[in-house]
């Protein structure tokens, strides 16, 4: 009962983890984007 409690918490821990890092990939691309964009609109 304890051991598979355990588990779960550490699937759960796992899990947020993956879609923190999932975030941050989603905003730097983001950040990429705007960036590439005041480059152009600068260059102009």
């Amino acid at each position: 009962m304890l051991s598979s409690k355990r588990a779960t918490q550490r699937h759960f821990f796992k899990a947020s983890a993956i879609a923190k890092n999932l975030l941050n990939i989603q905003a730097d691309e983001y950040k990429n984007q705007v960036y590439e964009k005041i480059a152009v609109n600068s260059s102009l």
